[in-house]
């Protein structure tokens, strides 16, 4: 079974030469922008201020939505059934994403002098030597026409892309990269550096004691392109393809998705194998080239830790393949443009070069043993403009940072200190009697306190007239809903950097829901408030109360899950361990009443059986597993007091030395109860 390829090309402008002296296009997401949460993307649109001006002016800008799988939605369908391509609601969530180019961005501006708005935030672009930079989002009932196209799209034969920096064409392969040219500053089409592109893969298949050589290249490949989505700022192609091996067999159809703006294109795929098939696959690789024309053949050669060379034709460049090299490039007469590859994951990976007047320039994959994982790689190629070309240090995503972006909802600017207190009371006492259910408030649903840090707030209910913290957490959720786990190897991070956005999380449990209580009873020093109604089945109601403070009162000490050694969690309900590296638990402890101690264990043995069957070359190979076949590591988890999260990685060893890995799943402690799926792909 051949790997899947992945080649994915993002691409920054250099840093300062602008005005604003920021340059780049910047994909906003929309957990950053809480405050737009729910608007029509069709009311949406962005302004900065002129240099040297106090009022804004519309800058260009576009949103892209995303599906609830993360695809985007396109709006020219191409082959295919529109029907069949990805959907949204149209309203601007945590993954959807508004871009603009941080060239555009310009001076602070009081809030009044924002146009008529139903909603906004201000977003600070930080990056170069001008310090912070100011963009306006805001949803306006009239929005104004862009007034400028950054990008333009050329959809015949396999498509032309044209920005300000750069033209990247393509060939009837929609895959493959026909022309490349870096276009002159001060405008006019610059001179096409290559001749197209290269792909091959070889695989190596050994059966029991066959051994199978499989070669491929571009002409292999089967594409179907599915649509573009085409703004002012940003365009995005999708293309799915698969490539035929032999007797019938054939790879899984993969989608790539491409993004280009100005100075920018991206192509996201993935590389890999869903099974460690160490007996079937012992090897396989996977090259990428350019074939540089000979317009490029008097150029300069670059990369990253060896002296730039002359293509002259009459020798080898330095230290090839450049094993240890993460970027290349080529100055040429007219522009220059570099070349960096990242994979996330375990493989060799080498830079290819020869140097010949009509050269190839490269990155090759070694994939040996993936242990069933499915690898990003991101190919990013840079179009720096002239003033910053020649040092790659000064250069996002080669040395230099890249520019990032904070937001400041329309409702907090210029407030600190004004208090936000929703109203309360009159006081009344609590009906509510549940006790162990859990009590989840999404962000969506706690609209003033969006955008705060979540470091601030605090959960109150209250006792006989009395508020007082009690015991929750706020956990976050990223872009594509997936719990954001700080600790452990694969720890995760948000990219709202800590601020409640609508998919985050505040989480309770049933039995700590008070009194309702009068406003005047609230905490003194609170920016933000709310009273919270929470209702039983039954008719029985309850109260809790959410706060932010500029400096919170301490939390609460008590924890209602707690974690001990390598895996053991325990409450003052229950107890049980988890063997190392193993995916059962063989000890578990509870209460009975309220007066007994922990029981002894209970758990005799949790039984697994696990049954697959492969078909090669219609002989069907059956595996069978057990519980001891299944092993587990804790990859990262988050460690609160009302629940306690686990990220686990679960394998299983199956026959012949081949490992089925499941996609990592996630386990929820808490008091009384444990949740936790398990993802098979």
């Amino acid at each position: 079974m051949a790997p899947a390829v992945a080649l994915a090309l993002f691409v920054l402008g250099g840093i300062p030469v602008s005005a604003a002296g920021l340059d780049g296009s910047i994909a906003i997401p929309g957990a950053l922008l809480p405050s737009l949460s729910g608007e029509k993307v069709t009311r949406m649109a962005a302004w900065a201020a002129a240099e040297g001006e106090g009022s804004l002016r519309p800058i260009p800008f576009q949103v892209d939505e995303r599906d609830p799988e993360g695809r985007y939605v396109l709006d020219h369908p191409m082959e295919g059934k529109p029907e069949d391509l990805p959907k949204d609601d149209g309203r601007f969530d945590a993954n959807d994403e508004a871009v603009i180019d941080a060239g555009d961005a310009g001076a602070r501006v009081p809030l009044a002098a924002w146009p008529p708005h139903a909603r906004g935030a201000e977003v600070e672009v930080s990056g170069g030597a001008a310090g912070k930079r100011y963009v306006y989002l805001l949803s306006v009932d009239a929005p104004p026409v862009p007034p400028r196209e950054d990008v333009r799209y050329d959809p015949s034969g396999g498509g032309r892309v044209i920005t300000r920096r750069y033209t990247m064409g393509f060939g009837e392969n929609a895959l493959i990269v026909k022309t490349l040219s870096v276009n002159a500053e001060g405008g006019g089409k610059g001179v096409n550096l290559i001749r197209g592109t290269r792909s091959k893969l070889y695989s190596r298949l050994t059966p029991y004691l066959l051994s199978l050589r499989i070669k491929r290249n571009e002409r292999d490949v089967k594409v179907t392109m599915v649509g573009t989505r085409e703004g002012p700022v940003r365009i995005i192609r999708v293309i799915k393809r698969h490539t035929p091996l032999l007797l019938g067999l054939s790879t899984p159809e993969e989608v790539r998705t491409e993004l280009y703006t100005a100075d920018a294109a991206e192509w996201r795929e993935e590389t890999g194998q869903t099974l460690d098939m160490k007996r079937l696959v012992a090897r396989s690789v996977v090259e990428e080239r350019f074939l540089l024309d000979r317009a490029a053949a008097g150029s300069v050669f670059l990369c990253e830790g060896c002296a730039p060379e002359k293509i002259d034709g009459k020798r080898e460049g330095p230290n090839l393949p450049l094993a240890n090299a993460r970027w290349w490039g080529i100055r040429g007469p007219q522009g220059t443009f570099y070349v960096r590859y990242d994979l996330r994951g375990k493989a060799q990976q080498k830079i290819l070069f020869k140097d010949k007047t009509e050269g190839e320039a490269g990155w090759q994959l070694d994939i040996i043993s993936m242990n069933g994982r499915i690898l990003p790689l991101t190919t990013r190629i840079i179009f720096p403009a002239a003033g910053i070309a020649a040092d790659p240090k000064g250069i996002p995503g080669l040395g230099a940072p890249e520019p990032a972006v904070q937001s400041t909802p329309d409702t907090q600017w210029g407030a600190a200190g004004i208090p936000r207190l929703g109203a309360s009371g009159p006081a009344a006492p609590s009906t509510f009697h549940r006790r162990y259910d859990v009590i989840v408030l999404t962000g969506d649903t706690l609209r003033p306190f969006l955008g705060l840090p979540t470091g601030k707030l605090r959960l109150y209910a209250a006792r006989a007239g009395k508020l007082a913290p009690i015991p929750y957490q706020a956990d976050e959720r990223d872009g594509e809903g997936n719990f954001v786990l700080p600790a452990g190897p694969a720890a995760t991070r948000d990219v709202d950097e800590g601020r409640l956005d609508d998919n985050d999380e505040i989480v309770t449990i049933a039995s700590r829901v008070g009194d309702r209580i009068d406003r005047s009873a609230w905490p003194a020093g609170a920016t933000h408030g709310a009273e919270i109604a929470v209702r039983d089945p039954k008719g029985g109601q309850g109260w809790l109360y959410l706060f932010a403070f500029d400096s919170p009162p301490a939390e609460t000490s008590v924890r209602l899950v707690r974690r001990q050694g390598f895996d053991e969690i325990s409450s003052d309900v229950f107890a049980v361990s988890f063997p190392k590296g193993k995916a059962y638990f063989d000890r578990f402890r509870m209460k009975t009443s309220k007066a007994s101690a922990m029981s002894e264990n209970i758990a005799d043995r949790l039984k697994i059986r696990f049954s697959l069957t492969f078909s090669f070359l219609y002989i069907p190979l059956p595996y069978r597993a057990g519980e001891d076949d299944f092993g587990r590591e804790t990859i990262a988890w988050r460690d609160g007091p009302v629940r306690l999260i686990l990220r686990q990685d679960l394998w299983a060893d199956l026959t012949f030395g081949v490992v089925f890995h499941m996609e990592p799943s996630d386990w929820l402690f808490y008091e009384n109860q444990v949740t936790s799926e398990v993802l098979v792909k």
